[in-house]
């Protein structure tokens, strides 16, 4: 039941009455009885597909009360933001947030660009479509940015990315194991280590030309000067071991 509360706002019974249940039918399988088939699917669409518990919300919502209505549609809202990203870059953070006990908005922005020019070098291709951008601490996904900005420097603990549970396994062995590099390599260090790192890379400081300092961009990091960026640094340090990527990060920050 919790999960539901947390992600949607609602009890026990304008839940029961939202998906289709009776209330001491919900109330039984919510304190540990096994569901039918049936209502197991609906309650398993519910938690996995904001869009399906909305849907649910606006066919029942003259069975509620207005109060109840309106809590649970400001939780789906802050929801469905979390589907502006593509699938595959929720599947990366999700596999990142089950390796790293504490990852902050920077690191995970890092990370995740790491994570990218890593697959360019081993496999000659992303991991996911979505395009970073030249700001002024290093590269940036504005759709992961918007979603965490509210934890600033803080570790992030969102109650969302119950959604994300079992996403990670979704990855394919390949690409674990580009994530799995960057997680016991950059993953070790601070965000200030890896916001150096990147900042002595060619792709960022290319798309920074003309923005000196601390001045604002939005420029796009081109993914072909990625591809052959990480690609060099691949033939140079081998970055299919670990050994390789620490050897590089060595020469970087000593």
């Amino acid at each position: 039941m919790w999960v539901f509360k947390k992600l949607y706002d609602i009890g026990k019974g304008p839940l029961a009455l939202v998906l289709g249940f009776g209330e001491v039918t919900i109330k039984r399988y919510l304190d540990g009885q096994v569901p039918s088939l049936e209502y197991s699917n609906i309650m398993k669409k519910a938690l996995l597909s904001p869009d399906y518990f909305y849907k649910k919300l606006e066919e029942n919502k003259n069975k509620i009360t207005p109060a109840s209505y309106k809590k649970s549609q400001e939780a789906v809202s802050n929801l469905q933001e979390l589907f502006v990203l593509s699938d595959k870059m929720r599947q990366v953070i999700a596999y990142l947030f089950k390796g790293l006990n504490e990852v902050t908005p920077l690191m995970l922005q890092k990370l995740l660009y790491l994570i990218q020019g890593t697959s360019y070098a081993l496999y000659d291709h992303p991991i996911f479509i979505d395009v970073s951008q030249a700001w002024v601490h290093g590269p940036v996904y504005p759709d992961v940015y918007h979603l965490f900005k509210q934890f600033s420097f803080n570790p992030i603990d969102d109650d969302r990315f119950v959604l994300f549970e079992e996403l990670e396994n979704t990855l394919s062995e390949e690409e674990c194991h580009v994530i799995d590099l960057v997680i016991h390599t950059y993953g070790l260090y601070s965000t200030k280590v890896l916001e150096t790192i990147t900042h002595t890379q060619d792709p960022w400081i290319s798309a920074r030309k003309g923005y000196e300092g601390i001045i604002p961009s939005h420029e796009p990091i081109i993914e072909e000067n990625i591809r052959n960026y990480f690609q060099t640094l691949h033939k140079q340090y081998d970055f299919s071991q670990r050994e390789g990527i620490n050897r590089y990060i060595h020469n970087i920050i000593m």
